[in-house]
């Protein structure tokens, strides 16, 4: 799990935003707790996105078959 401090995060944001084009989420901590997650657009939209039901996911196999 990659950390950043608010300064380090400061004063490395680009870097930071590039980063997370190609790594996990970074948590930034303040005074060593942590506070708040930057993660990519990406991630972010798996997950808001609506997750299927089991239900469904279940009648959509049968349809497949």
């Amino acid at each position: 799990m990659k950390t950043s401090t608010i300064p380090e995060a400061k004063h490395n944001l680009s870097n930071l935003i590039h980063r997370l084009e190609t790594e996990e989420a970074i948590h930034l901590t303040h005074h060593g707790n942590p506070v708040a997650v930057m993660m990519s657009e990406d991630q972010d939209q798996n997950l808001i996105a609506p997750k299927k039901s089991l239900n469904t996911a279940i009648l959509e196999i049968g349809e497949i078959k």
